[in-house]
């Protein structure tokens, strides 16, 4: 696919034309579309890029991003902005009830990395960048989408000062989303009687790169590897039992990670505050509508148990590449349901399949002792099979099934 990026202006929005595809939401998912789109030669329209990561006081949220996903910002030529931004995950180790697994990067049959820490922030800035430079895509007046209005031919999406029409809306607009609500789409699901707490420290003997994952009765505890000497803690408990835990001194918090963690986080400092969230599980019966689709957090949320939330949303941006640029390949209308529910049959089977599993672990997890014994036990077993642990890495990696373009090694 070529690339469009060759100069340093964007087009100027027109509310007086109809836009190939109009993309709600400025986020990861949103501008990644935004940018692939573009090497198709597909115009798009950026709504609500707020930049919002930049902007949080606690330094927003870190990703732990699959080598296989990784391929879509390599595809994009965007990997040397990336890399020294990222911290590589060399290995994998989980531990439950006397059992361990541990994956690491010799495991896969180059050696590369199990996969990418990055920072919301730092992301979206490299991102957000190569979009404004691109004269493929536009961004519109900043302003919140309040309704969509499908009509045979087009698109009408309403903002507070303003309109944007298009062929095709793309609902990039996270768990609230309007482009979702206004087509009627239903988001099916319940939420968990839990928090997950996040915070970044400073490690004093450092990570070795290898990310660690404790299941407890109550939750899962993981520890993950950031650039220098860092690691994004990510704690997840009962509702009131996260509460207990925010409400403790910094120092307090990071003994109890210790306690749990080991001395991989013994004397390690809090650097940018905690941050709680709560949790649930939803995917929307359909990923797509009348001249809509939906990607990433609008389309599904799962158990943050493995870290696959942008993932997921990273596969639906690869996979909606692939069914629109061959739809406009072949002169078909981008925005009809006949194209689009191609790729409602690819994503939504495996988004459902990886939430399904999701809560199988976590039920297992916080089951009786029994189970969890027999969970150890098998994860022992796992662990000790070179084979089933090159399994395990190409599925964690997101390096297996019917791969989009953009993901291909």
């Amino acid at each position: 696919m070529a690339s469009s990026m060759n100069t340093d202006t964007s087009h100027s929005f027109s509310d007086d034309r109809v836009y190939p595809v109009a993309i709600a939401g400025g986020g990861v998912v949103g501008l990644t579309l935004a940018l692939a789109l573009a090497r198709c030669g597909i115009e798009t329209i950026v709504l609500e890029a707020f930049g919002r990561a930049a902007h949080s006081p606690l330094g927003g949220r870190h990703f732990m991003v699959s080598f296989g996903c990784w391929r879509v910002w390599r595809s994009l030529g965007l990997e040397k902005d990336l890399a020294d931004l990222a911290e590589p995950v060399l290995g994998l180790s989980a531990v439950c009830a006397d059992g361990t697994l541990g994956v690491r990067a010799e495991d896969g049959q180059d050696g590369s990395p199990l996969g990418y820490m990055i920072a919301e922030e730092s992301l979206t800035k490299v991102l957000m960048r190569a979009a404004k430079k691109d004269t493929m895509v536009t961004f519109a007046p900043t302003g919140a989408v309040l309704a969509v209005e499908a009509g045979p031919f087009e698109v009408l999406l309403r903002m507070d000062t303003h309109a944007v029409r298009a062929r095709l809306a793309v609902g990039c607009d996270g768990l609230r989303s309007v482009i979702r609500q206004s087509s009627g789409i239903r988001f099916e699901g319940w939420d968990y009687p839990l928090k997950a707490i996040s915070a970044v420290v400073q490690t004093v003997g450092g990570h070795g790169g290898v990310a660690r994952q404790i299941f407890t009765r109550r939750g899962p505890l993981a520890f993950l590897p950031l650039r220098e000497g860092r690691a994004n803690i990510v704690w997840t408990q009962p509702s009131a039992a996260a509460d207990a835990l925010m409400a403790l001194s910094e120092e307090d918090f990071v003994e109890e990670a210790a306690s749990r963690l080991g001395g991989v986080v013994k004397g390690a400092r809090v650097e940018t505050g905690r941050q709680a969230f709560r949790l649930g599980s939803h995917v929307a019966d359909c990923f797509h509508g009348d001249r809509v689709v939906l990607a990433g957090d609008s389309a599904h949320q799962i158990h943050p148990l493995a870290g696959q939330g942008l993932n997921l949303g990273l596969k639906d941006v690869a996979a909606l590449v692939d069914v629109v640029c061959d739809a406009q390949k072949l002169g078909l209308d981008i925005g009809s349901s006949a194209v689009l529910s191609q790729y409602t049959r690819w994503r939504r089977s495996d988004v459902v399949a990886v939430a399904a599993v999701m809560e199988g672990f976590s039920q297992i997890f916080s089951g009786p002792p029994l189970l969890r014994a027999l969970a150890g036990s098998t994860m022992d077993l796992m662990g000790s099979s070179p084979a089933v642990r090159s399994w395990l890495m190409k599925e964690a990696g997101a390096d297996t099934g019917d791969l989009p373009t953009l993901m291909r090694a």
